[in-house]
This record gives structure tokens, sequence and C-alpha cells, in this order.
């Protein structure tokens, strides 16, 4: 599915919305890049994140060849 068909808010409440269902999950099982710096981040976010990580996984290009 390309971006523009995903249905994405971009303002989200994490007091009332989780974020990593609603934005992560779904940008980054779409996406072939994450290209981001961050400082912190936990396994729990790994396990919750794991469907999205797997899309990008699977949709991801060869950088070094």
């Amino acid at each position: 599915m390309p971006f523009r068909d995903l249905v994405i808010d971009l303002d989200i409440n994490t007091s009332a919305r989780d974020p990593i269902s609603t934005f992560f999950v779904p940008i980054l099982k779409e996406s072939k890049y994450y290209d981001v710096a961050v400082g912190y981040f936990s396994t729990a976010w790994i396990r919750d994140a794991a469907e999205g990580i797997v899309g990008i996984a699977g949709n991801g290009e060869d950088v070094d060849g």
C-alpha cells in the first residue's frame, strides 16, 4: 500500500492512543528505510512494534549492493 493511501493521524495524544499501533506499525510496515537517531528505546518497544519491523524488513532494499 503506498504511503498516500495510509490513513494516519499525525497528531497523536499518547494519553488517549497508542502511538506504536496507530503510527509506527502502519508506517514501518510500508517503509523501506527507517532513519532516525534515538537516545533510548526499550525491548518492550521492539516487541510492541515487531509487526511493523517485520514489514520493513521484508520491504527493504539491500543498501550495500
